[in-house]
């Protein structure tokens, strides 16, 4: 008896498969907010006029939102329900592009190279406080 492992499937260069990306690597980590009148966050009485900072990352790990908010699952149904573009008034208006950006650019590059995997570890390099890049990714082709 002979035991075969399945391939997985591909990771979708779909909408879907953006969105999931988009909680690990947003395009901006920390947005402040000014509040305006007395709130209570979590159990902490804020009053009007201070300042609050919104974790992205860590609002799109949110287990009241995600099931199994940790593991990356591009096949993730509610993977859109993310903030990484804020929400409401504050919604930045280059979402749509964004997100074209991203599905036309993993598209083609897994189109030209179908092997493409990790090589090692990605070396971070922020710029600023609120966003952060990769310095290197190695990988193999």
């Amino acid at each position: 008896m002979s035991s075969t492992t399945a391939t997985p499937p591909p990771i979708p260069c779909t909408p879907a498969g953006v969105e999931e990306i988009l909680p690990y690597e947003p395009p901006v980590h920390i947005d402040l907010r000014v509040t305006t009148e007395p709130v209570v966050l979590g159990g902490t009485a804020i009053d009007a006029g201070q300042q609050v900072f919104q974790i992205l990352p860590a609002a799109n790990r949110d287990p009241r939102v995600f099931a199994d908010p940790e593991a990356f699952d591009p096949w993730r149904t509610d993977a859109r329900s993310h903030m990484s573009f804020l929400s409401g008034p504050h919604h930045c208006i280059g979402a749509g592009l964004a997100r074209l950006e991203g599905e036309t650019v993993f598209t083609g590059l897994l189109e030209r190279f179908p092997g493409l995997r990790p090589a090692g570890d990605p070396v971070r390099r922020t710029r600023d406080t609120s966003t952060r890049g990769l310095g290197t990714l190695p990988v193999r082709l």
